[in-house]
């Protein structure tokens, strides 16, 4: 069963650096990229030359009714994050959006308790809980290898801020579209997405649900 994917503002760094979403997903067999976004018209068409060409568009909006997909991975400028999650949820598309999903609290709070009302399949990486520590913590932890924690100290190196505007992404660095303060592009943001979406469960019951929708559909064709 291929999914089919598009994404939204490809001129995020993740889109091709770091985790890489549109490179990964073309590796994928059971996935197809059916078309990827951006508002800036050469950048798009810069990220489609890439990854095989998909088609291209500058309105997300109009790239999902023409396409339909099945699953959307969703980047772009921080400041227009929560609108965009938003118009997914209120069309009932499954997605996958990077952090912070807004630029203050209230905004991932109402993306979040939209989420939680609809019972939508919404997804918020967090990398870190995936590490090879992070695993083995966990392992510890459910053998009752330590004792009560106090605190915890985590060091992650990451390359300098030269690397937004090398990757064509220097929004990054204009508060206005990014955001500010001193997390700005740093881990600890994700603690105010923890309790946001139970990623994992929701996944699953996407997965379910589509695959006995197939099913259905299949039977009766």
């Amino acid at each position: 069963m291929t999914i089919r994917v598009a994404a939204i503002e490809v001129s995020h760094w993740h889109a091709l650096h770091d985790a890489a979403y549109l490179p990964h997903l073309i590796a994928m067999p059971d996935v197809e990229l059916v078309a990827i976004q951006d508002s800036d018209v050469g950048l798009v068409a810069r990220r489609a030359a890439e990854v095989g060409s998909p088609p291209t568009f500058t309105d997300y909006r109009q790239m999902l009714a023409t396409t339909r997909p099945d699953f959307v991975v969703a980047l772009g400028r921080h400041r227009l994050m929560a609108g965009i999650a938003h118009d997914l949820l209120d069309q009932g598309y499954p997605f996958l959006m990077e952090k912070p999903m807004g630029i203050n609290a209230a905004e991932v709070e109402a993306v979040a308790a939209k989420a939680a009302r609809l019972d939508a399949f919404v997804a918020v990486p967090l990398a870190q809980r995936y590490t090879p520590f992070a695993t083995r913590a966990r392992e510890l932890l459910a053998v009752g290898r330590f004792g009560p924690l106090s605190h915890i100290y985590v060091r992650i190196n990451r390359p300098g801020p030269a690397r937004y505007q090398t990757w064509d992404c220097a929004w990054m660095l204009d508060p206005a579209e990014a955001g500010g303060g001193c997390l700005r592009a740093t881990d600890p943001r994700r603690d105010c997405q923890k309790s946001a979406m139970k990623t994992h469960e929701r996944w699953h019951r996407w997965r379910d649900r589509r695959a006995h929708t197939s099913f259905e559909l299949g039977a009766t064709a």
